[in-house]
Order: C-alpha cells, then sequence, then structure tokens
C-alpha cells in the first residue's frame, strides 16, 4: 500500500489502526491526551502510545458527568470512553494541563474500568531554576511506576533505542513542515495533518520506516505554483476538524504553519544527548512551543508567536479555538495584541468539537484575506 495513503488511513481512523496494533503485536495500548505525557518511556516498554483524538460523537452520557460550558474536546473524550469506542486501551495516562482535563482525569479513574491509570504531575512554572530537575524527578517516578504496574522492564538500552526512534520521527515531521513552506503549492495542508496525526497514534517504528518514501513522493512534487493565496498561521490546542484546512484553502489561503500541540508544537524541541536518555527526554519537554496552561514569562507566548509568523513569511493568523477552553481564551487578547503592534493580522475562529459550518467559516475567511 502507498505509505501515504497508510497515514491517511491511520489519521482518519484511529481507533481502528489501534485494535488492529494490538491484535497483530499482541501489546498493550496505552492512551493519553496531552502532550505533556513522556510517550517516550511508554514505548521503550513496549507499549504503543496512543493519542486521544475524539471522535465527535453526541455527548449524552458525557452531559451527565460535565458542566454545559466544558470544552467539546474533554466532552468528546469522555463520550468515546463511557461509550465504548475506546474500549481497546489498556490505560490511560493524564497530564497536568488545564482544569477540565485534571477533572477529565478523576471522572475517567471513578467511572471506567480500562487497566493502568496514571497522572503525570509535570511543572506549570517552566522559567525556574528547579522546574528542569522536577521534571526529571518526575518521569523518573513514572518510569518506576510503569514498570512495577505494567510487569515491563525499561532498561538504558530500550530508552535509548525509543529516544532514536523518536529523533528520527520528529525529524521527518521537520522536513515535511519544511518541504511545505519551499514548495506550499505542491505540498497539501491536509498532507501534513494525516502526518502529524498518524504520528501520535501508530507504531512509532513503523511510521519512520514509511517516511523517507513519503518524503520524498512529497519533495517530487516540484515546485506547482501556490498561486496568490495568503499564507497563513493556524493558532490554537488541537484542531480536531479536519475539514479546516480544505475551507482555508477554498477560501484563497495557504496554512504555511501552526503552533498545535499536534503539529508544530509535537517537534519543534529536540533532543540534546546526554548519558542519560531520560534527561534528553526531560529537557525537550521543557523546551516545548509554549502552551498556555504553562508559564515561562509573560511575553513568551506573544513573542514566540511573532518569531513564527516572521519565520514563515506569513500574511496573518487564524486563532482557531476550541468553544469553553479557558486557557486560550485567556491568553488571545494578550497575543491579539502583540501581533497588532507588530502589524500582523489576525482573526479567531470559535469551534465546537470536529464539525465546523463549512460556509460560514468560508465566508469569514474570504472576508479576512481580502483584508490581507
Amino acid at each position: 500500500m502507498e505509505p501515504l495513503k497508510t497515514l491517511y488511513e491511520a489519521a482518519g481512523d484511529p481507533f481502528a489502526y489501534a485494535r488492529r496494533w494490538k491484535k497483530n503485536n499482541q501489546s498493550k495500548v496505552i492512551g493519553y491526551p496531552c502532550a505533556y505525557t513522556p510517550e517516550e518511556l511508554l514505548y521503550a516498554g513496549g507499549m504503543l502510545p496512543f493519542r486521544i483524538f475524539s471522535s465527535g460523537g453526541a455527548g449524552v452520557q458525557a452531559d451527565t458527568h460535565l458542566q454545559p460550558h466544558c470544552c467539546s474536546r474533554v466532552k468528546g473524550i469522555l463520550e468515546d470512553g463511557l461509550s465504548g469506542r475506546l474500549g481497546f486501551l489498556d490505560g490511560m495516562v493524564f497530564s497536568h494541563t488545564c482544569d477540565a482535563m485534571q477533572r477529565l482525569s478523576d471522572i475517567w479513574r471513578l467511572n471506567l474500568n480500562l487497566g493502568y491509570h496514571a497522572d503525570v504531575l509535570v511543572p506549570v512554572k517552566l522559567e525556574t531554576g528547579s522546574a528542569g530537575k522536577y521534571m526529571l524527578a518526575v518521569f523518573q517516578a513514572f518510569r518506576r511506576e510503569i514498570e512495577k504496574k505494567m510487569g515491563v522492564q525499561i532498561s538504558h538500552d530500550r530508552l535509548t533505542a525509543a529516544l532514536d526512534t523518536y529523533t528520527r520521527l520528529k525529524g521527518y515531521i521537520r522536513r515535511a513542515y519544511d518541504l511545505r513552506m519551499k514548495h506550499p503549492g505542491a505540498i497539501s495542508a491536509t498532507d501534513i495533518q494525516a502526518i502529524t496525526r498518524a504520528a501520535v497514534v501508530m507504531d512509532r517504528d513503523e511510521f519512520v520506516e514509511m517516511m523517507p518514501p513519503v518524503i520524498e513522493q512529497l519533495d517530487s512534487g516540484g515546485d506547482a505554483p501556490a498561486d496568490k493565496k495568503k499564507r497563513l498561521i493556524l493558532s490554537g490546542s488541537v484542531c480536531d476538524a479536519v475539514d479546516l484546512y480544505t475551507i482555508i484553502d477554498g477560501a484563497g489561503g495557504l496554512v504555511v504553519g501552526d503552533d498545535f500541540c499536534t503539529g508544530a508544537g509535537y517537534f519543534a524541541s529536540k533532543f540534546v544527548p546526554a548519558e542519560d536518555p531520560l534527561e534528553s527526554i526531560a529537557a525537550a519537554y521543557l523546551e516545548r512551543l509554549i502552551c498556555p496552561a504553562k508559564h515561562s514569562d509573560l511575553f513568551a507566548r506573544g513573542r514566540q508567536m511573532v518569531e513564527l509568523v516572521n519565520s514563515q513569511h506569513a500574511d496573518g493568523v487564524i486563532f482557531v479555538l476550541l468553544k469553553y477552553c479557558d486557557p486560550h481564551a485567556f491568553d488571545y487578547p494578550h497575543i491579539k495584541s502583540v501581533l497588532e503592534k507588530e502589524g500582523i493580522p489576525s482573526m479567531r475562529l470559535e469551534i465546537d468539537g470536529r464539525h465546523v459550518d463549512a460556509e460560514q467559516v468560508k465566508t469569514r475567511c474570504e472576508i479576512f484575506f481580502n483584508t490581507l
């Protein structure tokens, strides 16, 4: 099967991929909903770290546990769990991020019996002198817990091998993004989205093996004209609305970058060599693109966005904010004002779940693009 098609299939139906992988490998699938989960440790233990995306199912059961003004992603994940759609999981790992996600961990532990359950309490303040030591201590404790509760051995050699796999994986995604910036007319944003989503649900070694021909295929597309489309950066947490890229493209826009935790935020930080591979992993998580649920300094996220716009030669920014996502909603006014001071136009799209009103979004995008 054509490698890029395989990535599209895994990204389009990750639940089916996980069930098939579990049956073929006779091993465990561990879900995680947040990018601050040290998935390298799970992979070194022989398990499949599986990033949870909401399937977009109606929240009938989830509504009995969550207030109406709770983000659609948290509701969708809980609904998938309660309805049995995530029954293939052998455990779930939650990270210390937003309030809604932390409460989801409590509800999950009390209402679902899917095996292993863990909370990884990574630091919130990332700029302190002790943040690095604290992050490493948390990861060390998580490693011991996995070994004890899952009955596996995460040796130095296995951790080193996992680190090598993830280094290559992130390098390939970085290469795909670079090609997108240099040849935007030849590589579609949906290709990039399929690659990044597949990377966090597939067997990581399988993904790495598939990427060389995928990169070759994308690179051989030539420098097809991108017309006169406006170059755009998308900003937000997770974009579950898979049709958004197609809508933006149809309206005359060209997505050349993002700061999504399932996009550029996943590969931006690099592993710095260290004698202990766990030190490299902890340091990389500390240097990730800053999430609004974390704190570096008062101006870090605004500065980060301006740098991203300039590096990608973008014409503007579209904020893709999940409805009721408090951390991103709190950060939005500040980042918008920073962009305005730099003369960078922006537009805010508030979405609720995976589905968007295509015509409404297209009309808003066309109006915004005409002002650029």
